[in-house]
């Protein structure tokens, strides 16, 4: 999972052509593989520099059982996502 500090990325499609949405400082991806155990659904563009922060897999469980409403936050999103 990943989190934009700074610059901005856009999800898009797996040959680049469509652009499905643009993060930007504060957004995140990657989480629905964490949350499903799934390989990932999309593919991510810098449009710019970006300063990400990364969670792997031990560390976001380690985050989420300590943090019920992280989780919680986490999950709504994801399942928002899923319905795009």
């Amino acid at each position: 999972m990943f989190f934009i500090n700074k610059g901005t990325v856009e999800v898009v499609s797996e040959d680049g052509t469509k652009v499905y949405a643009t993060l930007k400082n504060g957004d995140f991806f990657g989480e629905i593989a964490l949350l499903l155990m799934q390989p990932r659904n999309a593919t991510i563009r810098a449009t710019d520099y970006c300063d990400l922060y990364s969670l792997n897999k031990e560390s976001f469980d380690a985050a989420i059982a300590h943090y019920p409403d992280f989780e919680k936050q986490i999950k709504q999103m994801a399942e928002e996502r899923m319905k795009r």
